[in-house]
């Protein structure tokens, strides 16, 4: 009977929960290192269950050190944190079910410095060593992430930097190439370096420039060195096979797959790549933008794969790689500009979109044979293909103020439809406005190839070395395109700038070079060394332009519109002010002579190159038909000094000198007009310039106290450097750009580092100091003056990092008076089954009372306190420009306090087959450190505070239970649901309301007294005291002055839902989990329906279409009455239209007119509002309609699992043995929202929260688990 009851309580508790969602908790916390307090960034964190330390869950930290474990089941666990450089920490976690949410704080790691028996202490290795002219990094003094590529490890080595295009500078020279063991990898290209290669391979790191191979097989400096990164493999890992493989899926048909496979074996190499993604993700260099280089906006879908191979015996060693890219890049861009001016300035707005695929292939192959001791040669070809096809449309308008005082966004008025119509609200300031679209296709073959033969005669140092080159490309391409310029200033005096155009650019050059060098000892260690080179480079270009407007003047009579093909008799429509052919041929002599001297202390290299240069140009462009010849000398001078104090010291100065001269072109008074309103014209008096580049450096090694320091010095100067001189126009919006001769640009860097040991050695200091000197002239056009004058902008940064192991318990984060917190906590429990014995039974197994309280305190991170200036660059050349922080920093800030308590209460029933937890908790957050928004007039965009205090209350409730229970049948079933109300207690003084966040259309989210946090704000329609919405004539709904309160994104509550099956050894387990209540906004909901893609869109369009264009009923007649002057009998406000009750358009219910419509105020709206103008200008007039509630149920999580059986692994090495497949994030089974929204798709972290904008969306994954225990 007792048995019977038993299973009808839990029968009757099952059938409760079958519409609820099993009980799952969150482990957030945050790791940091404990010397220095610095975010441990993704260090692994797992979660591993008692006793048997099975893996439950695991996620690397975020940059900033947070943790989010995916959502685990309650019970007993260890977290184990593991960071290269730090001791792993194992941590005991205890999770109940009535906790959701289980926060673990700080969790700090010590460094891991090994000792043996008390007696060898192990050192810190120290981070760079310098040997002779070569920069070696140990790797392992760099802490990166687990599974991080080179990358990762190159941003952290002192004087290392990586651009938003990937290229690599360390000690602001550019890395040309990265090798692995002194080999090429790839043909050396570092981007693909940079992101296929693993930092577990790397033991160290070596740069260095690296000669040419003329100048390392003759010892004659050519000047073509270059800098390279040299990896050496760690000891283990060449000698077989290793690599990795990565695949995901997501959402929106986001996919990504990445493949590296690699054979190293003593000095042969192998190496396998492949990745295929459409989120911008890059493999190799020129495969499109990616996130970790940041190239550019838009979605590039990219698909690579690549093979490169080394060898090397005694006397022959061979390399190359061979590459396969495709691309496909998607992209959206809108821009916004201000031309600083004397006289008023310009504003240029602007909105594009296009469409790039690019398909490429290119092979490389290396050899160098050495037949005998005395003879080395090298043979380097390479060949690439690609084709291209692009397609892009461009609106862009020039502005005499600024538009964004007249409208919200200028960009929404840039189409040629609103250009001298009635809605154009920026026509009193337009300058200039452009539209265009345009298609191309173009495809390029290229090959050249390299033979060196180097021949020694004798052991003395003569040698003799032949080496011939040859390249060739040939380009064609073809475009179609179709633009409207107009200028609305009387003064420019110019019509309409319409154009259809037809262009073919077809190119093709060779080149080839033949070059003898000769050394000859004359002294003992002194060598004379010669060299002749000769070049020849051919070039042809021919651009035609064919104009697809008819002429009617030559009979025809076609009609073509973009996209048409090529019409019948195009070919007399050649317009030769746009088309252009040239044709050059340049023959260059260098002669080059110098002087060697080797001595034990030092070496001496100087020499001079003198550079007789011939070219000609054939150039054909309108009514110009000319032959330019040019006939110039250049030399250049070249002085290589190195002083050895020691082994692991020396000094080197090096000097070179280069002429260049202006490009034919430029030299041309020919102007180019083929872009309106960027016009550009040669200068025949045009100088060449000279560029003059010196360096210093100092090395000295201590390996007894493991001290080292390094200084570098360069100085780069130009005389008559080029640059271009931009006049603007102000009555066309335009430039003309014309190149001119300039003095005084020079810039100057500075590097002092310095390393060393502290006297026990288990420690090390690390110092690097740099500093930058930038001198920048250019030309700005002075309107009063019509001259070019001079502006000169000075530019000088310093940097300095600086770090050790030393500790202190102080935030440097902060100011000094607020740089100090605490961390305190306390907790107790009681088991009452324990201290009352009689309570417990088979019915009521346990029970236990827990109470806990705890401060924590939380510091603002790097950089919050005092702003500062950048300097930007040059605009379009000329001009510099700085820009500030968009934060305006705060040097009083308070560190961050947060207190919490929390009791709960856990019964198990049944003899532990029914389990119920409870938890309530009361927690606070005093002075928290955020961002608030700022008025654009203040001059920056957010302001960084402490907010007041925030408290967060609420219940956690779980219930698990094991309904059935047989000898090969198991069902267990967990129930979990939890509320949390957040409040905004109080805010600084003075201050009633924050703003966290903001979205489009000025939705704005923020911290309000009294209210819930995440409170959204947004105009709505403007209505009268009785509620009624107010029009305009037309009927379109006025928007409102004030901001509204429209909901809260706080959930009301939260649950989960989970039932795991077992039978025999298989496992089948369900996940669901929901939400109840909670808002958020919708932008793509609301952008949608601007464009006019979203089903809600669709209101109004059939009648609309039907009154307008079956109808043709006027504007009066679709208001929904005819005015006086048009109606038979005229009244005061106009005579009704007798059919205004049919649907003309969108119409709202329970509208009136404005007071401001004449005649017809506090009426009946009778008119109808086109669905075009409703959308697209007045959507954002209510942005309640995309305000949603935030209820969701969803199908988490599907696992079928199966258990090897314990005999079949009794003579292998595991103990346990499980497959799985796995999905998670499966399917949405309600949603309180349009079709395609994902109520979780919003901004969930930091401070502003409840904005969907159309990514971070969650991804449905698969896979497959194999989890073994031995």
């Amino acid at each position: 009977m007792k048995r019977f009851s038993a299973g009808l309580v839990l029968m009757l508790l099952c059938t409760f929960s079958i519409f609820a969602q099993n009980k799952v908790i969150t482990v957030s916390g945050r790791v940091v290192e404990s010397d220095t307090k610095e975010p441990a960034a993704q260090a692994t964190v797992q979660l591993l269950s008692l006793p048997d330390s099975a893996y439950a869950a695991g996620i690397a930290s975020s940059n900033q050190g947070w943790f989010t474990l995916p959502k685990v089941k309650a019970g007993k666990y260890v977290l184990k944190v593991s960071y290269i450089g730090f001791r792993t920490k194992l941590v005991p976690v205890q999770l109940s079910a009535n906790a959701t949410d289980k926060k673990l704080g700080t969790i700090t790691l010590d460094p891991d410095a090994v000792m043996l028996k008390e007696a060898v202490i192990t050192a810190e290795a120290p981070q760079v060593v310098v040997k002779e002219d070569t920069l070696e990094y140990n790797s392992t003094a760099y802490r990166t992430p687990e599974g991080a590529m080179l990358e990762e490890l190159v941003k952290k080595l002192p004087g290392a930097e990586i651009d938003d295009d990937g290229n690599v500078k360390i000690n602001g020279k550019e890395v040309k190439k990265i090798m692995v063991d002194g080999k090429e990898f790839f043909g050396g290209d570092v981007k693909t370096g940079l992101k296929n290669l693993p930092v577990n391979m790397i033991d160290k790191l070596k740069t260095y420039d690296k000669k040419s191979d003329l100048a390392r097989v003759t010892g004659i400096d050519d000047g073509e060195e270059e800098t390279v990164l040299d990896l050496k493999v760690k000891k283990g890992m060449n000698q077989g096979w290793f690599g990795n493989a990565s695949v995901a899926g997501g959402t929106e048909d986001r996919y990504g797959s990445n493949l590296m496979l690699n054979r190293f074996v003593d000095n042969s190499q192998f190496s396998l790549i492949g990745s295929a993604n459409n989120v911008n993700d890059q493999g190799f260099s020129g495969g499109g933008g990616g996130p970790r280089f940041r190239n550019s906006n838009g979605l590039t879908a990219t698909k690579m794969l690549g093979a490169n191979f080394a060898t090397q015996t005694e006397k022959l060693e061979l390399g190359g790689s061979a590459r396969y890219n495709f691309s496909d890049r998607d992209a959206t861009s809108t821009n916004y500009s201000e031309r600083f001016l004397q006289n008023g300035n310009s504003y240029s707005n602007s909105n594009s979109k296009g469409r790039n695929k690019n398909t490429n292939f290119n092979a490389d192959f290396r050899l160098e044979w050495k037949p005998d001791t005395l003879t080395n040669i090298i043979f380097r070809p390479n060949v690439s293909y690609g084709k291209s096809n692009s397609y892009s449309i461009s609106e862009s308008g020039t502005f005499n103020g600024d538009p964004f005082n007249l409208v919200s966004n200028p960009n929404e008025f840039l189409n040629k439809i609103f250009w001298g119509s009635t809605d154009d609200p920026l026509e009193a300031i337009r300058v200039n406005a452009s539209n265009s679209e345009s298609k191309s296709e173009g495809q390029n073959l290229s090959a050249n190839a390299s033979l060196q033969v180097n021949r020694r005669l004798n052991n003395q140092g003569r040698n003799i070395t032949f080496r011939g080159t040859f390249s060739y490309g040939d380009n064609d391409s073809e475009q179609f395109s179709e633009s409207l310029t107009r200028y609305f200033d009387d003064n420019a005096k110019k019509e309409d700038d319409e154009r259809k155009q037809y262009t073919t650019s077809p190119t093709k050059n060779y080149d080839y070079t033949a070059e003898l060098t000769y050394s000859e000892p004359i002294a003992r260690a002194t060598f004379l060394q010669f060299r002749y080179k000769f070049q020849y480079k051919y070039s042809e270009s021919d651009r035609s332009t064919y104009s697809l407007i008819p002429d009617a003047d030559k009979g025809q009579d076609w009609f073509w519109n973009f996209g048409d093909g090529l019409p019948v008799g195009y070919e007399e429509n050649k317009d030769r002010d746009l088309s252009k052919y040239a044709q050059y041929k340049y023959y260059n002599h260098d002669i080059n002579a110098g002087l060697n001297i080797i001595r034990e202390k030092y070496r001496l290299n100087f020499g001079v190159s003198l550079q007789p240069q011939n070219t000609r140009l054939d150039y054909k462009k309108a009514e110009v038909d000319t032959v330019v010849k040019r006939n110039v000398f250049n030399f250049a001078p070249n002085v290589d000094f190195r002083y050895r104090f020691s082994k692991v010291s020396q000094l080197r100065f090096t000097y070179r000198g280069r002429a260049s001269q202006p490009s034919m072109e430029n030299l041309l008074d020919v102007t180019d007009d083929s872009n309106p309103l960027n016009i550009r014209k040669g200068n025949p008096g045009l100088k060449p310039s000279f560029s003059h580049s010196m360096r210093l450096f100092y090395n000295t090694y201590n390996a007894d106290k493991q001290r080292g320091m390094m200084a570098h010095a360069n100085l780069n100067m130009t005389q008559n450097s080029i640059t271009n001189a931009t006049t603007y126009n102000q009555s066309t919006g335009g430039v003309t750009v014309k190149p001119e001769n300039i003095n005084g640009n020079w810039n100057a860097m500075g590097m002092f580092g310095f390393n060393t040991a502290l006297r026990d050695k288990r420690f090390t200091i690390n110092s690097f100091s740099r500093a930058n000197y930038t001198n920048a002239v250019s030309y700005l056009f002075n309107d009063d003056t019509k001259i070019n004058d001079k502006n000169t902008s000075t530019t000088l940064t310093f940097g300095e990092n600086l770090n050790g192991t030393f500790r202190n318990d102080w935030s440097s984060s902060l100011p000094k008076a607020n740089n100090s917190y605490f961390y305190a906590s306390g907790s107790a429990s009681a088991v009452l089954t324990e201290i009352f014995p009689k309570l417990k039974s088979k019915t009521f197994s346990f029970a236990k009372l827990r109470g806990s309280i705890a401060r924590v305190g939380n510091d603002a991170g790097f950089d919050r306190l005092i702003n500062s200036y950048s300097y930007g660059g040059l605009f379009r050349n000329d001009m510099a420009w700085f820009q500030g922080d968009a934060v305006r920093k705060n040097p009083n800030l308070k560190p961050e306090t947060t207190i919490s308590k929390e009791i709960g209460a856990e019964v198990r029933l049944l003899d532990g087959r029914l389990t119920a937890d409870v938890t309530y908790y009361d927690k606070y957050t005093r002075d928290q450190i955020v961002e608030s928004e700022l008025s654009y007039l203040s001059n920056y965009q957010r302001v960084i505070i402490n907010s007041g205090k925030i408290s967060n209350k609420g219940w956690e409730i779980s219930v698990s239970g094991v309904p059935v229970k047989v000898k090969n049948f198991e069902w267990k079933t967990i129930f979990n649901w939890s509320k949390n109300n957040s409040m905004v207690e109080s805010l600084p003084e003075g201050i009633d309301k924050i703003q966290i966040g903001s979205g489009v259309y000025n939705v704005k989210s923020y911290a309000e007294v009294g209210k819930p946090y995440g409170a959204i704000y947004a105009k709505t329609f403007k209505r009268d005291a009785e509620g009624y919405i107010l029009c305009q004539l037309d009927g379109s709904p006025k928007e409102g002055q004030d901001y509204e309160y429209l909901g809260c994104v706080q959930a009301d509550w939260r649950g989960g839902w989970n039932n795991v099956f077992r039978l025999g050894n298989f496992s089948f387990s369900v996940m669901f989990d929901f939400q109840k209540g909670g808002k958020f906004f919708s932008q793509t909901s609301i952008q949608s329906s601007v464009d006019g893609q979203s089903v809600k869109s669709l209101e109004g369009r059939d009648a609309d279409f039907f009154s307008r264009k079956i109808l043709g009923e006027s504007d009066e007649e679709r208001y929904g009455f005819m005015r006086p002057q048009n109606a038979n009998t005229p009244t005061a406000n106009g005579q009704i239209y007798p059919d205004w009750g049919r649907p003309k358009g969108v119409v709202l219910p329970n509208c009136r007119y404005d007071e401001d419509v004449e005649g017809l105020a506090g009426q009946q709206v009778l008119g109808y509002c086109t669905p075009e103008r409703y959308w697209m200008h007045y959507t954002s007039r209510d942005i309640s309609r995309f305000i949603y509630d935030a209820s969701y149920v969803k199908l988490r999580e599907i696992t079928v699992s199966y258990d090897l059986p314990k005999k079949w692994l009794r003579k292998t090495p595991f103990q346990t043995f499980r497959v799985a497949a796995v999905g998670r994030n499966i399917a949405t089974l309600f949603a309180n929202t349009p079709h395609g929204l994902d109520p979780q798709a919003t901004s969930t972290t930091g401070n502003a929260q409840g904005f969907e904008r159309g990514f971070n969306l969650p991804s449905a994954t698969y896979g497959f688990d194999i989890k073994v225990s031995f």
